[in-house]
């Protein structure tokens, strides 16, 4: 008899010590201290959504259909290139290298196409045609002029493989594929102990004026990502407006919002390794005509850093400052560590993250 007392004093004890532990568990996952909330901001087609995915891939990876998802986007975004390439064919009156690319073309073109569903196995091997055209390398030496994203000429260079039918995206395919932003997506990542929300906001002109909504959360960081290879390019919705000058005039304007009132933010100058290729081919001066160093790249970087840090000094925030190729998975590592340990430093004293 006194055996069963004792056994189920034991049970009953341990049963209590789990309940006990769960509502600690719940209580910690419900404090405020262990919560993060961090704003990716700048403008479109700048890299914000490329350094989410990153964290995404340090933190757990992407899931079987998120796989199947970015499998969808890469696709179509080869199909919105061989479009381009299509109709620059067209205009230009020029012959295609083969009949058979010539019937691709003229399927693609013939063909309605669903964007809504997946690209048939039909459409895919047309397409692959278009990629392995001399036109469609002519037109990927200049994707700025055609609008098309960088990014595609790596994807058509395997073309074979991401247009096989059977294909799931990579995690160095996804960290190049290109969707614009079309509306705020919050994405949750447990990092050292405490849940990291991260909320990605759509950079393009026409959608900023949404930013004020999520700025009223309680924000602990903001990471403001912009192309520093962007210089030669203009905005869609405004082409008399150049994508650098309109990245730092956007920057201006978060410094002196009255809503987020910043003490600190991180930037990140991105696609630093296109820089190289681009001064090569675009005279800085011809499309920022406010710069006064030579056509060289640490001059312009150096130029462009010392704007913002100005406009920073200017509004008395203090501003970490990273040169960043955001599909490095390497670099990306080392950058996003410092940034984590930057938001967390500067938040010590008012939300206790130590």
């Amino acid at each position: 008899m006194d055996s069963e007392s004792s056994q189920e004093k034991r049970e009953a004890k341990r049963v209590s010590q789990e309940i006990d532990s769960y509502l600690k568990e719940e209580a910690r996952k419900l404090d405020p201290k262990n919560h993060i909330h961090v704003l990716l901001l700048g403008p479109g087609d700048a890299g914000k959504s490329t350094v989410l995915k990153q964290l995404i891939m340090q933190n757990g990876g992407f899931k079987e259909q998120e796989r199947k998802d970015h499998t969808d986007t890469i696709q179509k975004q080869m199909l919105s290139a061989a479009r381009i390439i299509i109709q620059f064919v067209t205009t230009s009156q020029s012959l295609w290298d083969s009949k058979e690319t010539e019937e691709a073309a003229h399927y693609i073109t013939n063909t309605q196409i669903d964007l809504n569903n997946t690209l048939s196995a039909d459409i895919l091997r047309a397409m692959l045609y278009i990629t392995q055209s001399n036109y469609a390398r002519q037109v990927l030496l200049e994707c700025d002029e055609y609008g098309i994203p960088d990014t595609c000429k790596q994807y058509f260079t395997n073309a074979a493989t991401i247009l096989n039918p059977s294909y799931i995206a990579t995690d160095e395919d996804i960290l190049l594929a290109r969707r614009k932003t079309e509306k705020m997506s919050e994405t949750i990542l447990p990092i050292d102990g405490k849940s990291w929300h991260f909320i990605d906001v759509s950079g393009q002109k026409d959608k900023r004026n949404r930013w004020a909504t999520y700025m009223q959360k309680n924000i602990q960081g903001v990471v403001y990502v912009l192309s520093c290879a962007a210089y030669n390019q203009v905005l869609e919705e405004e082409r008399e407006l150049n994508r650098v000058v309109d990245a730092h005039k956007l920057f201006v304007s978060i410094l002196e919002s009255p809503i987020l009132k910043l003490s600190s933010v991180v930037v990140m100058f991105n696609k630093f390794d296109l820089l190289d290729e681009k001064i090569k081919n675009y005279p800085i001066k011809k499309y920022l005509l406010d710069y006064p160093g030579e056509q060289d790249k640490n001059s312009y970087l150096t130029w462009l850093i010392k704007l913002f840090q100005k406009a920073a000094q200017d509004k008395k925030v203090e501003m970490s400052v990273f040169k960043t190729t955001a599909t490095d998975k390497n670099l990306m590592l080392k950058v996003l560590g410092s940034v984590r340990n930057f938001i967390v430093a500067h938040n010590i004293s008012d939300v206790g993250l130590a």
